[in-house]
């Protein structure tokens, strides 16, 4: 019987530590700042826009929903900075003050250049076949915003 109520106590410990460690692991990343994200004006894949810590010269980039995170910021007022290309690039100031950031910043790029293609007007008939600019394009539109 001694045996039984020893090997519980055991397994009691064994789970109680396991469960400390894996809360410990969670509490030891309050530094960590929270997601933010940045968006990309007229698009539905925002990964690879780089956003910069000008103090710090750090940099990492979003991933395809446009969200990214710094790991441990110290308390302090920073500049990031947001650019992608043909986007306008934007900077914003932060504080970090004990893990938390103030103001969270969310930001939407505008698009610079927009430029489509549209084809010619075409009539269709059999000596058109022959024609080897049959199917070019006629014309490129570019819009500059």
């Amino acid at each position: 019987m001694k045996t039984f109520s020893l090997l519980s106590r055991f397994l009691l410990m064994l789970v109680t530590v396991v469960l400390l460690t894996g809360c410990q692991e969670e509490a030891t990343k309050p530094n960590e700042t929270p997601r933010m994200f940045v968006r990309l004006e007229n698009q539905t894949e925002h990964s690879g826009i780089m956003v910069k810590i000008l103090e710090l010269n750090r940099w990492t980039t979003t991933d395809s929903q446009g969200y990214f995170q710094f790991d441990t910021l110290q308390n302090g007022n920073y500049t990031f900075q947001a650019r992608y290309p043909y986007f306008k690039t934007e900077e914003f100031s932060i504080m970090v003050n004990n893990g938390e950031i103030q103001p969270l910043i969310n930001l939407h790029l505008k698009q610079l250049l927009q430029f489509w293609i549209e084809p010619a007007e075409t009539t269709v008939s059999q000596n058109n076949f022959n024609n080897p600019n049959f199917f070019a394009f006629s014309g490129m539109r570019m819009k500059l915003t």
